[in-house]
């Protein structure tokens, strides 16, 4: 072995492990977003199973449903095992990025700065630890271009493994057909003596893709698939397109041109692959922006096999531009492609809600009787739920909520409501017909029938307020959410209020006064019906200092000198009663 080859040995192994543990980084901290979720539940169904069938006339990408149930039935489909498959295969791309460009420029310098480019890059961290197939689908689409290079430049050309690894990853993202045309291009251009081999070879990979013929035109035809994300924007390919495929990040309409322009020349001047790189990068993109004309699939991610060529390009001024001066864009991209892997992991907002801690709190109050609603289908909440209560999807063509929610509403004890688009009826419909219970999450909101079911108290007390109001017993919903339970004696003249203190001790001030009348002032004393007992729910405050805590309760009139009604069935200390302990931790 030569002396410099070792040294490339060991750099490429340190950008290896430096690409792994930038993608091992909180791998599983973000939960899982909605594609990713419904990768875990709707992907690792067995092959030719019922359900399998049943997506497959939905879902585009057949091999990525086989892949990712063969991983699961090992590795499971916990967050951080699908998204470790993503990253295990983007890391090859390192090795797979160094090998092209040591093909393609042969220089060693060049090459292990290509392979730096595609560890560092925002873009592909992101994807590599996406539970879906771009993570993989980048590495391939790299290697089946090795592939292509490396036939078409042999002496005894190994056409069958270009065959079988081009086919199988069309199967695995059919938009793989965009570089198809890149290599068409290329191979019509540049070498022109194999284009009789290569159309030979592409009508044998035809043939092995009529089963995805079929299968995508069921999907697209039979099952009308459209996309669900936006439509062409020709503005978008320079603000959004280029500079996230380029360093993981939108730029302004002026900055994006220039980047593109300059891209585009520099390609243009790597001679002889230009045919080859610049078709990497053009069809792809405009191919793209065809497509999406017609139907919402206006994504970078969907065109994330254009990133490789962003590197070879960026890498290839080390070549155009003499002396060391060449290093100049590889480093600043390089600089930048830092700055936004530190925004994605600590700056930006993350890739997903946090359904994990949304439905640790729901299921933290909710049974088997309970619902959750929400205004989209959105598999991240099915994949986060892990107790029995029921979800239920507001139906896509909006039809009137008396259709179906009174009935879900007499079929369930608590329904909880995940506010969204779609939510303003229902919401209007639960606040006019049940009580809302406090719950602390923002956009979530709780409802339970007035009617109180003995069986929900969960401590019976038997506390008299004077002639009035006899407290039967509290519950806590969660840590923070303490019910009462009262029950009415007689009516007032004048509305009362419900005294509740948070003090350390029967003789100190204090710490929270939390006096309210019932039910958040929605049942008077004054209207209330005699014999009835109502759920009175108080919030207790999340300020308040480590300690132990004495929960003291009572019932006072509004009007000066504000007289305490007397207790009984309990020690009167000066019109309150000791209702429960409780110990901030």
């Amino acid at each position: 072995m030569r002396p410099h080859a070792k040294w490339y040995i060991i750099i490429t192994a340190f950008l290896v492990g430096m690409a792994f543990l930038l993608r091992l980084w909180e791998l599983d901290t973000v939960p899982l977003r909605g594609d990713e979720a419904f990768t875990a539940l709707h992907w690792t169904n067995p092959p030719f199973s019922e359900r399998w069938l049943f997506f497959l006339e939905y879902e585009p990408n057949p091999a990525s449903m086989v892949v990712y149930w063969a991983w699961s039935l090992g590795a499971g489909i916990s967050e951080f095992a699908l998204r470790y498959f993503s990253l295990l295969t983007n890391l090859l791309g390192v090795a797979v990025m160094i090998a092209l460009s040591k093909r393609l420029f042969s220089r060693w310098d060049m090459a292990l700065g290509a392979g730096a480019l595609w560890a560092i890059h925002p873009f592909l961290i992101w994807h590599a630890q996406d539970a879906r197939q771009y993570g993989a689908y980048v590495t391939l689409a790299t290697f089946n271009i090795y592939l292509l290079h490396r036939a078409l430049h042999e002496q005894k050309p190994r056409w069958w493994a270009y065959i079988l690894f081009q086919t199988f990853t069309i199967y695995l993202y059919y938009f793989e057909l965009f570089l198809v045309l890149a290599q068409m291009a290329y191979v019509f251009a540049n070498h022109q003596k194999k284009r009789g081999q290569f159309i030979r070879i592409w009508i044998l990979i035809a043939v092995l893709l009529i089963p995805l013929a079929i299968q995508t035109y069921i999907v697209l035809f039979g099952r009308a698939y459209a996309g669900n994300a936006t439509n062409a924007d020709f503005g978008a390919l320079f603000t959004d397109f280029i500079p996230t495929l380029l360093w993981g990040a939108p730029a302004n309409l002026i900055i994006g041109m220039i980047i593109a322009f300059g891209l585009i020349l520099i390609a243009w001047r790597l001679k002889p692959a230009q045919i080859l790189i610049a078709g990497w990068m053009v069809i792809p993109l405009a191919v793209l922006f065809i497509v999406s004309t017609r139907t919402a699939v206006f994504l970078p991610r969907y065109v994330v096999m254009v990133t490789p060529a962003l590197i070879l390009i960026v890498i290839g001024t080390v070549a155009i531009i003499p002396k060391r001066a060449g290093w100049i864009v590889p480093l600043i991209i390089g600089m930048v492609s830092i700055t936004q892997i530190y925004s994605y992991f600590y700056v930006a907002p993350p890739k997903s809600f946090d359904w994990r801690g949304l439905m640790t709190l729901v299921e933290s109050r909710a049974s088997a009787d309970d619902l959750i609603i929400n205004d989209t289908s959105d598999t991240a909440l099915e994949y986060y739920h892990r107790g029995d209560m029921a979800i239920f999807f507001i139906p896509e063509d909006n039809p009137p909520i008396e259709s179906y929610l009174p009935a879900l509403v007499n079929e369930h004890d608590d329904i909880f409501l995940l506010n969204g688009a779609r939510t303003g009826d229902v919401n209007a419909y639960l606040t006019a017909n049940l009580q809302r219970l406090p719950i602390a999450w923002n956009g979530l909101q709780q409802f339970r029938s007035w009617e109180v079911d003995p069986a929900e108290i969960e401590t019976e007390s038997h506390i008299q307020m004077g002639d009035v109001a006899r407290l039967v017993g509290y519950s806590w919903l969660g840590d923070d959410v303490l019910v009462l339970y009262w029950e009415a004696i007689r009516q007032t003249d004048a509305p009362l209020n419900i005294l509740t203190h948070i003090t350390p001790a029967l003789d100190a001030p204090p710490t929270q006064v939390l006096d309210h009348q019932v039910a958040d002032s929605t049942i008077p004393t004054t209207t209330w019906a005699v014999g009835t007992v109502y759920r009175d729910p108080i919030v207790i405050p999340s300020n308040l200092a480590t300690g132990d805590y004495l929960i003291l309760v009572g019932m006072y009139e509004t009007t000066p000198p504000y007289p305490r009604l007397p207790i009984i069935g309990a020690t009167d200390y000066d019109g309150r009663a000791i209702l429960t302990p409780i110990i901030i931790p």
